[in-house]
């Protein structure tokens, strides 16, 4: 049994795709049973994507991104990183 906490960081703004990738590798570790806990708004939109994801017999699919939107992406998470950093001290 794998238990997931916290899962509404997931939709968090900070650092969003090392903690969804945290969240996709402890659901794909476990063996058989997962428990998925959050709560509040972030994690009803959760609720909404599994709920999508079993709709479609569990098979995940996404659009990887090109070089320009990739660029564009690291781009806004190095402005991001500068705000929280003011923002702390």
């Amino acid at each position: 049994m794998v238990y997931l906490i916290n899962a509404q960081e997931c939709f968090s703004e900070i650092d969003i795709a090392r903690k969804r990738n945290i969240l996709f590798t402890a659901m794909t570790r476990s063996k058989a049973w997962l428990r998925v806990i959050g709560y509040g708004e972030k994690m009803k939109k959760l609720e909404i994507e599994f709920r999508k994801i079993k709709q479609h017999y569990f098979a995940l699919s996404f659009t990887y991104p090109n070089k320009a939107e990739r660029e564009k992406m690291n781009l806004i998470n190095k402005d991001m990183k500068k705000i929280l950093f003011m923002r702390i001290f």
